[in-house]
Protein backbone atom coordinates (compact mmCIF):
# COMPACT_ATOMS: atom_id res chain seq x y z
CA UNK A 1 0.00 0.00 0.00
CA UNK A 2 1.24 3.46 -0.89
CA UNK A 3 -0.05 6.55 0.94
CA UNK A 4 0.01 9.96 -0.69
CA UNK A 5 -1.84 13.25 -0.82
CA UNK A 6 -3.36 13.94 -4.21
CA UNK A 7 -5.84 16.19 -5.96
CA UNK A 8 -6.81 13.28 -8.25
CA UNK A 9 -10.36 12.12 -7.46
CA UNK A 10 -9.30 8.61 -8.56
CA UNK A 11 -6.46 8.61 -6.00
CA UNK A 12 -3.97 7.78 -8.76
CA UNK A 13 -5.17 4.20 -8.75
CA UNK A 14 -4.60 3.74 -5.00
CA UNK A 15 -7.25 2.84 -2.43
CA UNK A 16 -8.71 6.03 -0.95
CA UNK A 17 -8.20 6.39 2.79
CA UNK A 18 -10.39 9.45 3.10
CA UNK A 19 -9.83 13.19 3.24
CA UNK A 20 -6.94 14.58 5.24
CA UNK A 21 -8.22 18.14 5.26
CA UNK A 22 -9.12 20.99 2.99
CA UNK A 23 -7.08 23.33 0.82
CA UNK A 24 -7.82 26.51 -1.06
CA UNK A 25 -7.17 26.49 -4.80
CA UNK A 26 -5.82 30.04 -4.72
CA UNK A 27 -3.78 32.08 -2.27
CA UNK A 28 -5.74 33.37 0.73
CA UNK A 29 -4.83 35.70 3.60
CA UNK A 30 -3.07 33.70 6.32
CA UNK A 31 -2.78 30.54 4.20
CA UNK A 32 0.51 28.97 3.11
CA UNK A 33 1.31 26.99 -0.02
CA UNK A 34 1.50 23.20 0.32
CA UNK A 35 3.57 21.30 -2.22
CA UNK A 36 3.59 17.61 -3.02
CA UNK A 37 7.06 16.12 -2.91
CA UNK A 38 8.57 12.71 -3.55
CA UNK A 39 11.62 10.84 -2.39
CA UNK A 40 13.22 7.62 -3.54
CA UNK A 41 12.25 7.95 -7.18
CA UNK A 42 8.59 8.40 -6.27
CA UNK A 43 8.50 5.49 -3.82
CA UNK A 44 7.35 7.81 -1.03
CA UNK A 45 5.54 11.16 -0.93
CA UNK A 46 5.15 13.98 1.56
CA UNK A 47 3.72 17.47 1.78
CA UNK A 48 5.89 20.50 2.42
CA UNK A 49 5.47 24.28 2.62
CA UNK A 50 8.87 24.57 0.87
CA UNK A 51 8.63 24.94 -2.93
CA UNK A 52 11.99 23.16 -3.23
CA UNK A 53 10.67 20.18 -1.24
CA UNK A 54 13.55 20.31 1.22
CA UNK A 55 15.98 19.09 -1.42
CA UNK A 56 13.75 16.30 -2.70
CA UNK A 57 11.69 16.12 -5.91
CA UNK A 58 8.91 18.71 -6.26
CA UNK A 59 5.76 17.31 -7.89
CA UNK A 60 3.58 20.40 -7.77
CA UNK A 61 1.34 22.66 -5.75
CA UNK A 62 -1.45 20.91 -3.84
CA UNK A 63 -3.10 24.13 -2.69
CA UNK A 64 -3.06 26.66 0.11
CA UNK A 65 -3.67 25.61 3.70
CA UNK A 66 -4.07 27.31 7.05
CA UNK A 67 -1.09 26.73 9.36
Amino acid sequence: MHNLITKDVGCEGQSPLGPVGYAYTSAQPGAIALYRCSIGGGADHFGSPAAGCEGQTAEGLLGYVLP
